[in-house]
């Protein structure tokens, strides 16, 4: 949403803060949705959005300075003109109201979640396959199970490779096939371990987020599926792959049978949307847009 001000009283009074003059001013979002304040004083005015926390009563949350067109120019340095403000206060706006449906004291705190879940997505851009599985060869190490095998097959086969520096969430069956070929070729078994090694990384970090069980540092690799094709027991790929799919009839019987529980409700939402049930689970409550209720 974006705000058009019309030429009013909190101009004139930004105008007149230049002569000296100093006043308060405030324009609210609607009940309980908070309000743009602005606090002139000596020739200064600072903008906040003041909302009501819980258990902490009313806070003001500093949104910026305004200056003028005329100090831009001079090299001052525009902080916030008054849309942008207005804009500005809107958006802590529609996050409080979030942070109130969501269960958190205040704003602030809410936006250091906010802050942090986006922190997260950033860091799944840059783990690569070569963290992916260095990670899991020193897991392996502290565990005391099969380090040395694991150790050797990955410096042999994987870690200088151009597919090492690659994302991991962006790790192909292709790019799998390409690394486990030149090991099939040299050896008779070892590069059924080395597929397998591989799998096991990519399983616990598929699952890490949504698997309290799996340890914590294979959350944030950002796998959505597993890059893998499916061998049959002579290690050829297999074709046999079910394609059938549910007749409407089957779907709507599944439906009927649904009671109202969450896990009937999950169980819709994998139908009506296609998504894979990993992904469903790990879809975090920022992503839902209350406004487009989507």
């Amino acid at each position: 949403m974006k705000f058009i001000l019309r030429r009013g009283s909190l101009e004139k009074a930004i105008v007149r803060s230049t002569s000296g003059w100093s006043g308060v001013h405030s324009h609210g979002f609607g009940r309980g949705k908070g309000s743009l304040r602005t606090v002139v004083r000596n020739g200064k005015a600072h903008f906040y959005f003041r909302y009501r926390a819980s258990g902490k009563g009313v806070v003001d949350l500093p949104l910026g300075e305004y200056r003028s067109v005329d100090s831009q120019a001079h090299g001052e340095g525009v902080t916030l003109d008054i849309p942008t403000a207005m804009q500005k206060a809107y958006e802590a706006s529609r996050d409080h109201l979030r942070a109130i449906k969501e269960g958190f004291d205040s704003l602030v705190e809410y936006r250091l979640i906010k802050l942090n879940r986006t922190k997260i997505r950033f860091e799944r851009e840059d783990k690569t396959l070569r963290d992916l599985l260095v990670l899991y060869q020193n897991i392996k190490a502290e565990e005391g199970r099969d380090a040395k095998d694991i150790a050797n097959l990955f410096k042999n086969y994987v870690l200088d490779t151009e597919y090492a520096e690659k994302l991991a969430s962006e790790i192909t069956p292709q790019d799998i096939a390409s690394i486990i070929r030149p090991c099939r070729e040299r050896t008779k078994r070892q590069w059924q371990k080395l597929r397998a090694y591989m799998q096991a990384a990519f399983n616990q970090a598929l699952s890490a987020d949504v698997d309290e069980t799996i340890d914590q540092r294979f959350v944030g690799f950002g796998i959505q599926k597993l890059p893998f094709a499916k061998l049959n027991k002579k290690g050829v790929l297999s074709t046999s792959v079910r394609d059938r799919v549910l007749e409407e009839s089957e779907i709507k019987a599944l439906m009927n049978a649904l009671d109202d529980g969450y896990k009937a409700n999950l169980v819709r939402l994998f139908l009506l949307t296609g998504q894979r049930m990993i992904q469903l689970l790990r879809v975090p409550l920022s992503d839902f847009d209350e406004e487009k209720n989507s």
